[in-house]
């Protein structure tokens, strides 16, 4: 079941004095249908955070963040949460696929190749050998 994340948000804020004084300073536009309580949730900038679990939400479409320096409206951080958390689930998935898919018999490691000994110096090299060593 969605969580209605709006009527959350209108019933934490919506009759809070910050909020009022955001509608005074904003009105909504006149052919605006709903509440301005649901203009401000939509349209007001992020400064009331909500803290609800983003269980069973359906996919959105990516966003494409405006390129002016408007603030960000809580509809835009919303679209912005739901797609960071679809792109982590792709990824879970991924990874759990990749886990998954383990062989079931791993290739034999490869026989080390043995070098053989060293023939033992002889002549000059065998008396400077043991100067070498100190």
């Amino acid at each position: 079941m969605p969580i209605d994340r709006k009527a959350l948000w209108i019933e934490k804020y919506g009759s809070t004095k910050a909020c009022k004084q955001w509608l005074i300073d904003n009105p909504p536009p006149a052919g605006w249908v709903g509440t301005p309580e649901e203009y401000a949730f939509e349209e007001g900038p992020i400064d009331f955070p909500l803290d609800v679990p983003d269980d069973e939400e359906p996919p959105i479409e990516p966003y494409i963040p405006p390129s002016d320096n408007t603030p960000v409206t809580r509809k835009e951080h919303d679209e912005l949460r739901d797609q960071v958390r679809n792109v982590a689930r792709s990824f879970n998935r991924a990874i759990k696929k990749k886990r998954a898919a383990v062989p079931e018999n791993p290739p034999p490691a490869p026989t080390p190749v043995e070098t053989p000994p060293a023939a033992p110096r002889r002549g000059l090299a065998a008396i400077l050998e043991p100067l070498k060593r100190r």
